[in-house]
């Protein structure tokens, strides 16, 4: 007996939800339900835990063959918008 996986689809659009990170739908902007996507604390998380990845891939590879700085900043620009994705939302929203 296994279990069926369904991908998950935007309720109002139907478009495929690639990215459980950003809690609207990609496609039309609407907001997923909360069973869709990572919860905000779920989200830091994981975002905390792929900054020590990258931070220890870097400081086992050495100077100046890790990623370059500027690399490094548009992965917290990144990061930043996610979380600000979140900030802008309201608990009602969720």
């Amino acid at each position: 007996m296994s279990a069926e996986y369904r991908t998950p689809r935007c309720p109002y659009c139907g478009f495929t939800v690639f990215n459980p990170r950003y809690p609207k739908c990609e496609k039309c902007g609407e907001q997923l339900p909360e069973s869709m996507v990572l919860s905000k604390e779920a989200l830091t998380a994981v975002l905390e835990q792929e900054r020590r990845e990258r931070e220890r891939k870097q400081r086992s590879a050495g100077s100046g063959t890790a990623s370059s700085g500027s690399d490094l900043d548009t992965i917290s620009d990144i990061t930043d918008g996610l979380l600000d994705a979140f900030d802008g939302l309201s608990d009602l929203d969720l």
